[in-house]
């Protein structure tokens, strides 16, 4: 099962096994007697199980092994016709990757088993497959992709009615969403699913893996009862003693947030000894930070201070830069606190350097992000030029032949082969205005030119680009009425919509994540319409979602209803890394037209003062004043809703 770890969410592979019946010849261990068994066996189904159990025995203490023997009974699968053999040899071989960390060959071999999964109809396996799939893209932080296979997981569990593997499939999409602040109620609604069906089959792991998410969710939002409840609910159920340390810490975040200091240091003591008879430094580390901060927070400074420069001493032994970073941050607010500036200033140095270090190491993620994409690319690539390669063979014999017949048939073979020719080359045309166009679906005109032309694209400053943000308010309700399918099926029904109604407005989509669509006016190319352009769009988005929530009134109680929101200002555009074909913009920008989407009503289009500015005077809207309203992060932002004028 997957496993999400605690605040790291860590979504491990699916190890689902074929446990075959085997005898251990006395004296041998179980692999020494599988050989024994492999090497006297004849090449059937049988042959290729047994292969199949020794691959899964190295898999732990030799990934190397367990490819090549995997590889053993891809081959001898297919030539048997065992095709379920074949397809959990491929899984085996995209375990042993994985647990080596070459993502890029587990993938491919994780896709090739879910082609055959899929051939034969065995969903289960296919279920498995997306799930870890999507670990992948988990890992490699492209949640679209993630998410996009952990629904699909999804779908295909709830078909099996395989609660064990629905629940899973939750919790990885709840462990999506649970990434980023802005979706934390979506996470909360897969989550709180997870663990509904964790308690019905009392699984243990799950209940505790699933409460402590929520738990975080809860304490992040100062709602330190629901917090409490759901930390100690994960204590109950969790078994392994380095488990429960992170929650009791967690535990003892909510006592100190109400006060309680005598009770948070009854966890906190605790849990150091657990994690010191474990020998579990990075435990120790994060412990002594809380430790401190509690203190600090009881004005006890000596205490804090010793409890910092224990946490120190140990992050610096592992290099842990997270809890540097927060040992030191602590410190210097000490030091300054008491106007000791020579050591604030040590601690601030020192922080600066973390600091850079931690920037360093995302841009590096960053890089081997698009390493990866561009990997996979590359992968596609090679294996389109084999076929492009085989097809060229076949046209070779194809145009011998049509030679041959010339000589035969003269005249009339001369006609066919001009008849031939001028077909090639409609279909050679076809061929590559479907790969411009494809390319124009994924990348902007002026981009997709400026990368066939010379290869790059350099990112932009945009003085003034308008972004739009929406978002499906009531998507957690309508997701409980629906299955996976519908659900993906239903999303994809609006994003379709959009599409069209940002190529109508001759605006840009820029991306979705979730049931969340992102676009902009006013790049690549600027226009001075740009920003009533965008408000034209979101104003029609609008309309056709309450259209479509009037068909379908009789369907589902709860339908989709959209909020909206506008800002305009500077950003940076471009694409991200050499290969990878995903237009992106960042800036404070950006951020600003989220808030006003999460400020905003259902129904409505929610813009800033800025871009109100900016269209006060087009006849075509009216405008209704907010006032100035708290924005998460943002302060008090002004904001106006917008309609089309009464003609």
């Amino acid at each position: 099962m997957i496993k999400i770890s605690n605040k790291l969410k860590l979504v491990s592979v699916v190890l689902v096994f074929v446990f075959l019946n085997g005898a251990t010849l006395p004296g041998q261990s179980p692999i020494d007697s599988l050989k024994t068994s492999i090497n006297s066996a004849t090449d059937d189904s049988n042959k290729v199980n047994q292969l199949l159990e020794l691959s899964q025995a190295y898999l732990g203490s030799n990934p190397e092994e367990a490819v090549a023997i995997g590889r053993k009974a891809n081959t001898l699968g297919i030539q048997v016709n065992y095709l379920k053999g074949s397809a959990y040899a491929l899984k085996y071989i995209g375990i042993a990757y994985y647990y080596q960390g070459n993502y890029i060959e587990a993938l491919e071999a994780w896709q090739e088993a879910l082609l055959v999964f899929d051939s034969i109809n065995d969903k289960t396996g296919v279920a498995n497959i997306l799930s870890n799939i999507g670990a992948i893209y988990y890992n490699e932080g492209d949640y679209n992709n993630a998410l996009n296979h952990y629904l699909r997981s999804l779908s295909a569990s709830e078909e099996l009615k395989d609660t064990l593997r629905i629940l899973t499939a939750l919790s990885n999409i709840g462990a999506v969403y649970n990434d980023n602040p802005l979706t934390h109620d979506k996470s909360l609604t897969y989550s709180l699913r997870a663990l509904e069906l964790s308690e019905k089959i009392q699984a243990k792991d799950a209940i505790a893996t699933s409460s402590v998410n929520i738990g975080e969710i809860y304490l992040e939002r100062k709602d330190y009862d629901k917090a409490l409840a759901y930390f100690e609910k994960s204590l109950e159920a969790m078994e392994a003693a380095d488990g429960k340390v992170y929650t009791m810490v967690s535990v003892a975040k909510v006592y100190t947030k109400k006060g309680d200091f005598e009770t948070a240091f009854k966890y906190l003591d605790e849990a150091l000894v657990i994690a010191q008879k474990l020998n579990a430094l990075p435990n120790q580390a994060h412990i002594y930070v809380a430790m401190a901060s509690t203190y600090l927070q009881m004005s006890k400074i000596d205490k804090s201070l010793q409890a910092y420069r224990k946490a120190a001493s140990i992050a610096r032994s592992l290099n842990s830069l997270k809890d540097l970073e927060k040992t030191y941050a602590g410190m210097k607010g000490i030091y300054s606190q008491q106007g000791r500036y020579d050591s604030a200033y040590k601690y601030q140095s020192l922080l600066t350097v973390v600091e850079d270090s931690l920037y360093n190491i995302e841009v590096d993620k960053l890089l081997s992000n698009q390493m990866f994409n561009f990997q996979i690319e590359k992968k596609q690539n090679e294996i389109n030029l084999l076929k492009a390669n085989d097809e060229l063979k076949d046209q070779d014999i194809v145009k011998q032949k049509t030679i041959r017949n010339l000589v035969i048939a003269g005249f009339f073979s001369v006609i066919i082969f001009l008849i031939i020719a001028v077909n090639q080359k409609k279909n050679l045309k076809k061929a590559k205005e479907r790969s411009e166009n494809l390319l124009l679906n994924i990348l902007p005109m002026e981009i997709a030119e400026e990368l066939k032309e010379s290869g790059k694209s350099d990112a932009r400053d945009f003085d003034q680009v308008t972004v739009l943000f929406t978002d499906f308010k009531e998507f957690t309700g309508a997701a409980q009425e629906m299955t996976a399918k519908e659900l993906v099926e239903e999303i994809n029904y609006y994003f379709e919509a959009f599409d069209n109604i940002v190529t109508k407005y001759k605006i840009e989509k820029i991306k979705t994540i979730g049931d969340a669509y992102m676009a902009a006016g006013g790049i690549p190319v600027p226009s001075e319409d740009s920003v009533k352009n965008v408000v034209l769009a979101a104003l029609e988005m609008q309309r056709f979602v309450h259209e479509r929530q009037e068909a379908h009134i009789d369907k589902y109680s709860s339908l989709f209803n959209m909020r909206a929101g506008i800002h305009t200002g500077p950003v940076v555009a471009g694409i991200v890394g050499v290969k990878k074909f995903q237009y992106d913009m960042w800036g404070d920008t950006v951020n600003t037209a989220s808030r006003m989407e999460s400020s905003g009503d259902v129904g409505k289009i929610n813009i800033s003062h800025t871009t109100f500015l900016a269209i006060k005077d087009e006849p075509e809207f009216t405008f209704e004043y907010r006032g100035e309203i708290e924005a998460k992060g943002k302060g008090k932002l002004k904001m106006y809703f917008v309609q089309l004028a009464q003609v």
